[in-house]
């Protein structure tokens, strides 16, 4: 009896370890899907990340580029000459520069403002108070009060000549200034147009 004894709890023994590695079997395997499921999902998120990035610096890449090919109007060396040559001479005048809500409207107004300076007119600004950044034509007034000025009939006339594409009109108010200059505000991209608002 003992031996047989023995046999049957040799042969439980061995069901038992069969469960057991049968048992060890599923959960490497179960572990072994969990493992190769967070690794793929890790993968497809940093994947995921990666082309994330890739767009974003894409978009970058357009915004600067757009920046990069913005019309900013610019006066030749030949105008600038030919504007100072033809006023050269003429009497001094008070003019008054629109100061619009754009940097490339603004720097454009200050190669104009620089000539006139430099033939001694005397120079001065107005801000609008307004923040909206509005598409604005490039204008040169006369106050009514001095209609027949000589200095804007040469100031038309140069501009026309040197290929400046300004509209020539009149202006009424107590202004101490006899001409008002404004080079309009130019279409921009959303970008520059937000960048103007802000600053």
């Amino acid at each position: 009896m003992g031996l047989w004894n023995s046999i049957e709890q040799l042969t439980r023994l061995n069901s038992w370890l069969q469960i057991a590695i049968i048992g060890f079997g599923i959960l490497t395997g179960i572990f072994g899907a969990a493992s190769y499921i967070v690794n793929n999902r890790k993968n497809s998120l940093e994947s995921t990340k990666e082309e994330n990035f890739k767009k974003n610096v894409k978009q970058l890449e357009e915004r600067v580029s757009d920046i990069k090919s913005l019309p900013f109007r610019e006066l030749t060396i030949e105008q600038k000459k030919y504007i100072i040559n033809n006023l050269t001479g003429s009497n001094k005048i008070n003019i008054l520069f629109v100061r619009n809500k754009s940097k490339e409207s603004q720097q454009y107004s200050l190669q104009f403002e620089e000539i006139f300076k430099s033939l001694g007119w005397k120079v001065e600004h107005y801000l609008p108070l307004s923040s909206s950044r509005e598409i604005l034509p490039a204008v040169i007034a006369v106050n009514e009060n001095n209609k027949n000025l000589l200095e804007f009939s040469k100031l038309k006339d140069t501009f026309k000549r040197a290929g400046l594409l300004f509209k020539f009109d009149e202006f009424r108010g107590n202004f101490n200034h006899q001409i008002i200059f404004d080079v309009g505000v130019i279409p921009a991209n959303d970008y520059q147009a937000v960048l103007d608002k802000i600053d």
